[in-house]
């Protein structure tokens, strides 16, 4: 069983969106989980900040206001910048990277062991296998499914 370290605000994906997630509040209360489903899914699908040297025009750099003055410290991924890329391997690994970037805090900040991303190219895109072996409660398996519009 996960301790009270693990515990996070549950997101649940909003029926019908295609991945839209949402909180719930039940008695005054945000609804919880034991393990590090939100912390995955919001590490990985917030919008990290990009440099200068990933988008010219730093209107278009997106990422928490945040990231701009807190030394050495990114909070979410850089997958966004994939929105528009082709299904190619360099992709592919460029997706990968970014994953495990995005989730490195989790072994930094002792929350887990490792974190291993792995991929494929598969029909509709790309496929990510996020293993996550925690410092305390089950490993974590998570795929994530991207590029599904763009060919």
């Amino acid at each position: 069983m996960a301790n009270e370290k693990n515990t996070d605000i549950r997101l649940y994906e909003i029926e019908g969106s295609r991945g839209l997630l949402d909180l719930v509040i039940s008695n005054g209360q945000f609804n919880s989980v034991q393990g590090l489903e939100t912390a995955i899914d919001v590490s990985l699908l917030q919008d990290a900040r990009a440099s200068s040297e990933q988008v010219n025009n730093p209107i278009y750099a997106k990422g928490w206001a945040a990231s701009s003055v807190i030394q050495d410290e990114t909070f979410g991924s850089l997958l966004w910048l994939l929105s528009q890329s082709r299904k190619t391997t360099e992709n592919l690994n460029a997706a990968i990277d970014y994953s495990q970037k995005s989730l490195s805090w989790l072994v930094r900040d002792r929350y887990a062991n490792s974190v291993i991303v792995t991929g494929e190219i598969n029909s509709v895109g790309f496929r990510l296998f996020i293993d996550i072996n925690t410092t305390s409660g089950p490993d974590v398996r998570r795929q994530l499914d991207l590029l599904r519009a763009t060919q």
